[in-house]
């Protein structure tokens, strides 16, 4: 079974409010079950996504994995994305690795980020929010 794989599953459950899972894929068994609200959840790395304010959204992980500021590739630079960064649709903002699978955490359209939610290096699930997102009103591509 792949990261894809698994993925699918998640969203499939988020989707259709199952708690939990059991796959089977030939001799490979997956059982998937996701953390109920009576039972004591984990400590977190990133502000919940109740934290986001008024008119910002979030720009959130596609998939589970640790997350990344930079592509690997690009280490001259530096610490990737910040706070007040502009951005448009679909532009890379982060990266989550899972194995040796990188999928890029992108713009939901065009705007401005906002505080950071995920520090590099720490584990992130499916949709877990990264930054704040401001989106511009018009949606028009910045100038300049």
């Amino acid at each position: 079974m792949k990261t894809d794989d698994l993925d699918r599953v998640l969203h499939l459950m988020l989707e259709k409010g199952f708690s939990q899972a059991d796959v089977t894929d030939g001799r490979q068994r997956i059982a998937m079950k996701l953390a109920t609200s009576s039972e004591a959840a984990p400590a977190v790395a990133y502000a919940p996504a109740a934290s986001v304010s008024g008119a910002s959204a979030a720009v959130r992980s596609p998939s589970i994995g640790t997350l990344l500021g930079r592509h690997p590739l690009h280490a001259a630079d530096g610490d990737g994305f910040a706070e007040g960064s502009r951005v448009v649709a679909g532009e890379p903002v982060a990266y989550v690795r899972a194995g040796n699978l990188l999928s890029a955490v992108v713009a939901p359209a065009n705007g401005w980020l906002g505080r950071r939610l995920c520090e590099p290096g720490h584990s992130v699930g499916y949709a877990t929010p990264v930054f704040e997102f401001f989106p511009d009103k018009d949606g028009r591509a910045p100038k300049g």
